[in-house]
């Protein structure tokens, strides 16, 4: 059994993860600005029209805005992992082909017998490998 490695280039890999984070967390905290402001609007409404701070009405807009925070919250969290296990599923099918065709080129450079370079399926950049046999076809 082939060992899985997570971060096959580290650097490439972690500021793809930073920016999948970064892109998240500011449409989370975007979102969450939102509801606030609306709840606030709420508030503000019951006082203008006079509503004493212990009147039902303020109750129930705190008790559905804390049953929302925990709602918005949960589902953050999910999108978050989701979308961080995509950045890291994605700049897998980059780094690894790249990571391949240069281990490859290091092992012809070495005197490693020539063959074909190949990448895993779902890998993209499938192209690289094709025009590199060529190129060595070419060259043999």
């Amino acid at each position: 059994h082939k060992r899985k490695i997570i971060l096959i280039n580290p650097a490439f890999q972690l500021r793809v993860l930073f920016f999948f984070g970064g892109i998240s967390i500011v449409t989370i905290l975007s979102f969450y600005a939102a509801i606030e402001y609306f709840f606030y609007k709420f508030n503000l409404l019951g006082s203008e029209l006079g509503l004493p701070p212990a009147h039902i009405f303020f109750q129930f807009i705190n008790d559905q805005q804390n049953l929302m925070r925990v709602i918005f919250f949960s589902i953050s969290a999910i999108i978050l992992t989701f979308l961080i296990a995509s950045g890291l599923i994605l700049s897998h099918r980059v780094a690894g082909p790249l990571y391949r065709l240069n281990k490859y080129l290091n092992e012809i450079a070495d005197g490693q017998p020539l063959k074909p370079v190949t990448f895993r399926k779902k890998d993209f950049f499938q192209e690289l490998a094709t025009a590199t046999n060529r190129a060595l076809g070419r060259l043999k």
